[in-house]
């Protein structure tokens, strides 16, 4: 089922690619980061108009890294693999086994050394994730 599974979403992410020009400057960013360590350095969250800012940084579980597989591994104790799917202009769909359109993360800002995602999550609450890229 497993293998089914990883072809299945080999072939979907092949497909995403594929709809997008081949120098869209958003994928050949995107390209550019995998198999990169991430580093999640700060998340800001904002509930009923209160914003709180949580300070992250290196090995505290929520680093992770994309492979060109259409996979990403989060760094945690036990470590979790789930799958993506980009979709240009500023799309990163994620999910655990089924693909989910509602969740997703909005690319604000993606160098060859900075991330920055936002997205609402089905409690309403915003978030933006700030990222470094290492070498």
């Amino acid at each position: 089922m497993k293998k089914i599974l990883s072809f299945l979403l080999i072939i979907l992410f092949s497909f995403g690619c594929k709809k997008a020009k081949e120098n869209d400057p958003f994928v050949l960013n995107f390209q550019k980061i995998l198999e990169r360590y991430i580093v999640c350095d700060s998340i800001r969250t904002k509930v009923n108009n209160v914003s709180t800012i949580q300070v992250i940084g290196r090995g505290q579980g929520y680093d992770f890294k994309f492979h060109a597989d259409a996979s990403y591994t989060i760094f945690t104790n036990p470590q979790i693999v789930r799958y993506y799917q980009l979709t240009p202009p500023d799309r990163l769909y994620f999910y655990e086994d089924i693909y989910d359109p509602n969740q997703y993360y909005k690319i604000t800002t993606l160098t060859e050394t900075k991330l920055v995602e936002e997205r609402t999550d089905d409690d309403g609450k915003f978030i933006i994730k700030y990222c470094t890229i290492e070498p």
